[in-house]
């Protein structure tokens, strides 16, 4: 039986629940406190045997959040993203995005040829969903993207070259900065607040008592 790794995390309501192993291409739900999470596993590149790699947009593959290796050996250009880029992005890979968590992801990959990432919103292939945003073109050999999320949610990851011919092994590291509620900011603001106030009329009926 294939096996895939899956990662969920979340801050708060949700538990934290890594790793777990899933049958590849299986379904599962996960209940958290309170919450349920549906989790849609799949083979990893690794599993799936030496050379393959998710090359097209409908052979995508997630990844669990933090840092993770990849490589483009074998990879083919698609060219999808391109006209929303400043370059194309060569020998691509895709990759699946299911944030747990509303707020801002940043993405940063290091490789031993200078990469090109691109982030589309929404798990459609035909038509190409929209063009979150593309990594600058850059000599070096790491780069960094940053795009709004929200919770349940699909988005995509095309992640290749920014030269022709080349391609290789890097890591890539997700994470995201859970947004903070209106409320809760206005709920601690309210908190200190009132505890000024209390303090003050505390110093305030020490100092009539002692006059």
């Amino acid at each position: 039986m294939v096996k895939s790794i899956v990662t969920v995390q979340a801050i708060g309501v949700i538990a934290l629940i890594t790793p777990h192993a899933f049958a590849g291409g299986e379904d599962w739900t996960i209940r958290a406190s309170g919450v349920q999470v549906e989790v849609a596993a799949a083979a990893s590149p690794e599993a799936q045997g030496p050379g393959a790699v998710p090359d097209e947009c409908e052979e995508r593959i997630p990844l669990p959040w933090g840092l993770s290796p990849f490589s483009t050996v074998g990879a083919t250009t698609s060219g999808d993203v391109d006209p929303f880029c400043d370059g194309p992005v060569f020998h691509d890979i895709w990759i699946n995005l299911f944030p747990f968590l509303s707020g801002r992801v940043t993405v940063t990959v290091q490789a031993n040829f200078p990469p090109r990432i691109a982030a589309l919103d929404g798990c459609s292939c035909a038509p190409l969903s929209q063009v979150l945003t593309c990594s600058s073109a850059s000599p070096t050999l790491e780069t960094e993207i940053q795009f709004d999320v929200a919770a349940g949610n699909c988005y995509k990851l095309d992640l290749g070259s920014q030269v022709p011919g080349q391609f290789g092994n890097g890591t890539i590291n997700i994470s995201v900065q859970q947004d903070v509620p209106a409320a809760t900011t206005w709920g601690a603001a309210w908190m200190v607040l009132l505890l000024t106030i209390a303090a003050s009329l505390a110093i305030r009926g020490r100092r009539s008592m002692t006059a």
